[in-house]
């Protein structure tokens, strides 16, 4: 079992998603990233690249992300989504995130079946049509607090098969 782990102060440059994973039968618990700078690219060259998303988390509880940023850089893939994925998460918190989708028809962050989540004091940059995307029929529990989403189309969207009342946003600007 992986556990209590913090991973602080990174500069990242990469060509490929940074994956954060836990597994079915022993996920992560008390992972905590912090003050994070990941610049994406890609090597159009390379057959291994399948990276779709910045950061895609799974098979985690007690997980917090704060200060974390993502920047997509030259080359891009035609492959790229959103910056933030976060499935099968039960008690998350995003904290100051900044960053936006690879391409303006994905959302900035997606929670697929996730059970407890807050995001606070995070921004959406220009060009996001959806700040945050949730799907997962059992995801429910999250709001959405203080965040500057001005320069994003919509702040949040629910999938289908989502309760309606799965998100709860307040002073949010």
């Amino acid at each position: 079992m992986i556990r209590h782990v913090v991973l602080r102060n990174i500069i990242a440059h990469g060509q490929g998603s940074c994956l954060i994973l836990g597994h079915p039968d022993s996920w992560l618990e008390d992972i905590n990233l912090e003050n994070v700078k990941l610049y994406q690219s890609t090597d159009p060259a390379a057959g291994y690249d399948r990276s779709v998303h910045a950061m895609y988390f799974h098979y985690a509880k007690n997980l917090k992300v704060k200060d974390v940023q993502v920047q997509w850089e030259k080359p891009e893939s035609a492959k790229w989504q959103s910056a933030l994925y976060f499935q099968d998460v039960n008690g998350l918190k995003v904290e100051g995130f900044s960053g936006a989708p690879a391409k303006p028809e994905f959302p900035n962050v997606v929670l697929d079946r996730v059970e407890g989540a807050t995001i606070v004091n995070s921004q959406a940059m220009p060009g996001t049509r959806l700040f945050l995307r949730v799907a997962g029929a059992n995801s429910h529990g999250i709001n959405l607090y203080g965040n500057e989403l001005h320069a994003a189309g919509a702040a949040f969207k629910v999938d289908d098969g989502v309760a309606s009342d799965a998100v709860k946003a307040a002073n949010n600007f």
